[in-house]
C-alpha cells in the first residue's frame, strides 16, 4: 500500500507527453476526452490501495470551465522523462518522485479528429485498472478522477478513460495562461500570482513587482525587470480584464528574489476529510487591497476567511497597523526618511533612548513590531543592528544601530 500521492492524481496527468513527445520535457494541460474537462491539482495529498484497486483521488479536479483553466496554476504540470515510459511529474510545489515511489503505464488509443488520445493504467489483483473520469454530472463543471477496472469498461464509458495532452502555449488562443486582476487603485489594476514555474509578462503593459522592504505602515514594491522564478509570491499589474490581456510566457530560468516579504499559498481546499488551507488572521496578515486614500496597499480585510490558492500576503507583527502602502523604492525611502522628526523630546546615544521624564516611550522595528518599551529611558543595546523608530509623545525619531 502507498500513502500520500498524488501518484494517481498526477499520474493522469503524465500520459500524453509520454507517447505523444511532442515538445519532449515541459508543460502541459491535460482534458478528459469523454466529459472535455481539465485536470487541475487542488491538494497535494491523496492515497492509492495496490491490492484492491481503491483510491482516494479528491486532489484531481476535473472543471470544464476552460476560462478558469487558463488562469489556474494548478492545471500546469511539468513532464521529465526518466528513462523509457517512466516519467516525473511536478505541480503545485510538488513532485511524484518526492512522495513515492510508484511506476505507471500509458498507451496510445489512436487519434480523433486530429488529436491523440491516451489511456493511464496500472495493474490491480493481476487486471489492468484506468484512470478516467468519474462522468458524475450532478455538476456538469466540476467532476473526479476514478479507477475503471478493465472488466467494468464498456463501449458507453471507455472515453472517459482518455485524455488529451496540450503544450501550454502563450500564442494559442485557448491553452495559454493568464491571470485576472482582483484589485484597482489609482486607475490601474493588480492581482497578486504564486505559482510552481518560471515565467515573465508577455502581454504589453503587464508588469511583475515583489516587496523587498517594509516600514511601519508602507512596503516597497519593486518592479522585476527579469523572469519571475517559481516559488516566487508577487503582485502582478495587470493590463485589462481577460485572461488574454494578461498572458505571462512560462520559462526555462529565473534568478532569485533578494529579501521578498511576501509569502504564498498554493492551496485552499476544504474536503469532508481533508483540508489543505491557510486561514485568514487579521491580526497578523495583510492582503492586497485599496488603502483608505485610495493607493494600492495591503490592508486588513473584514470580510476574507482563507488565503485564496495561488495567491499571497504580507505577514506583519500582531498590533501593526491596519495597512500598508505600496510605494516605489524612491518614494518608500524618502518616507524612512521623513520617520525622523527632531523635535528635542527624543535622543539616542548609541546605547539608549531618552525622552521627557516619566512619558511612555516605545521602540519599534520597521515591520512596525514593538521591541522595546518603558518610561522616560529604554536601552537599546539588546537589539540587533538595524533601523528603528522610537516613539513618545507624539513624536518620533528614525534610529540607526
Amino acid at each position: 500500500m502507498k500513502k500520500l500521492i498524488l501518484t494517481i492524481c498526477i499520474s493522469v496527468l503524465v500520459a500524453a507527453p509520454a507517447l505523444a513527445d511532442i515538445n519532449g520535457n515541459g508543460y502541459y494541460r491535460v482534458r478528459n476526452f469523454g466529459s472535455q474537462r481539465w485536470c487541475s491539482l487542488i491538494d497535494n495529498t491523496g492515497s492509492v490501495d495496490k491490492y484492491s484497486s481503491s483510491a482516494d483521488l479528491h486532489s484531481l479536479e476535473l472543471i470544464a470551465d476552460t476560462e478558469f483553466i487558463l488562469t489556474d496554476p494548478g492545471s500546469i504540470i511539468y513532464l521529465t522523462n526518466i528513462k523509457g515510459s517512466e516519467y516525473d511529474v511536478a505541480a503545485q510545489g510538488v513532485s511524484l518522485s518526492s512522495l513515492v515511489d510508484n511506476s505507471i503505464k500509458i498507451m496510445a488509443e489512436g487519434t480523433v479528429n486530429g488529436q491523440k488520445l491516451y489511456r493511464i493504467y496500472g495493474t490491480y489483483k493481476g487486471a489492468a485498472a484506468y484512470i478516467g473520469d468519474g462522468n458524475t454530472f450532478l455538476n456538469e463543471n466540476l467532476g473526479s478522477a476514478v479507477i475503471y477496472e478493465d472488466v467494468g469498461l464498456t463501449a458507453s464509458n471507455q472515453k472517459y478513460v482518455q485524455w488529451e495532452f496540450l503544450p501550454v502555449d502563450v500564442t494559442s488562443s485557448d491553452n495559454f495562461f493568464g491571470t485576472l486582476p482582483e484589485v484597482e487603485a489609482a486607475g490601474e489594476s493588480f492581482t497578486t500570482l504564486y505559482t510552481s514555474f518560471n515565467y515573465e509578462p508577455y502581454s504589453e503593459g503587464v508588469k511583475a513587482f515583489y516587496i523587498s522592504s517594509v516600514a511601519s505602515g508602507m512596503v516597497e514594491m519593486t518592479e522585476i525587470t527579469g523572469p519571475v522564478p517559481a516559488g516566487a509570491p508577487v503582485i502582478i499589474q495587470c493590463a485589462g480584464d481577460n485572461a488574454a490581456d494578461n498572458k505571462m510566457q512560462i520559462v526555462g530560468s529565473a534568478s532569485s528574489l533578494p529579501s521578498n516579504k511576501l509569502t504564498g499559498v498554493y492551496f485552499n481546499y476544504h474536503g469532508v476529510n481533508r483540508q489543505n488551507y491557510v486561514e485568514y488572521d487579521p491580526q497578523t496578515m495583510r492582503v492586497l487591497g485599496v488603502c483608505e486614500d485610495g493607493s494600492l496597499g495591503f490592508i486588513t480585510s473584514s470580510t476574507l476567511e482563507y488565503i485564496p490558492a495561488n495567491t499571497a500576503y504580507l505577514k506583519v507583527a500582531a498590533g501593526s497597523p491596519a495597512e500598508y502602502k505600496c510605494l516605489d523604492p524612491e518614494t518608500f525611502t524618502a518616507g524612512v526618511d521623513k520617520i525622523e522628526i527632531p523635535t528635542g523630546i527624543l535622543s539616542y546615544d548609541g546605547r539608549k533612548v531618552t525622552g521627557a521624564p516619566g512619558a511612555h516611550l516605545s521602540v519599534v522595528d520597521l515591520s512596525g513590531k514593538t521591541v522595546a518599551i518603558g518610561t522616560g529611558t529604554v536601552s537599546l543595546a539588546h537589539l540587533p543592528k538595524g533601523i528603528y523608530i522610537a516613539r513618545s509623545q507624539g513624536e518620533s525619531i528614525k534610529i540607526v544601530r
